[in-house]
């Protein structure tokens, strides 16, 4: 256990980040912002969210990472290791009125975690 623990830690300070890893519903329409591609100064935390995303989405009342999911997380990770002045910060949300399920929400940001560090 507090090997899996060192290792979460190693794996948190490695990953930087300034925007959201939002581990939410799926939701077809959701955006990314106003901006649109090459409106954004490169190795800003606007390009990070116009070219790269800043969530991950999942099927609803599901914590497995999609194709979807799993290209957007590689995408972030190749973005970060340019980028390392920004630090991560991950969160699971209920979207549209879902019901806060704390249990799914945590499991969600472990499937997360697993992916990009372990």
């Amino acid at each position: 256990m507090a090997n899996q623990f060192t290792r979460l830690l190693k794996g948190i300070t490695m990953v930087a980040l300034v925007a959201f890893v939002a581990a939410c519903a799926r939701t077809p329409d959701a955006g990314v912002g106003n901006l649109g591609p090459g409106q954004a100064q490169p190795g800003t935390p606007q390009e990070f969210l116009v070219a790269v995303g800043d969530r991950v989405f999942f099927e609803t009342d599901s914590s497995v990472l999609t194709a979807e999911a799993r290209a957007t997380l590689d995408k972030q990770a190749v973005w970060l290791q340019k980028h390392s002045q920004y630090r991560i910060l991950i969160e699971a949300m209920p979207m549209n009125g879902a019901h806060a399920n704390t249990t799914l929400r945590w499991v969600r940001v472990g499937a997360v975690l697993q992916s990009t560090i372990w």
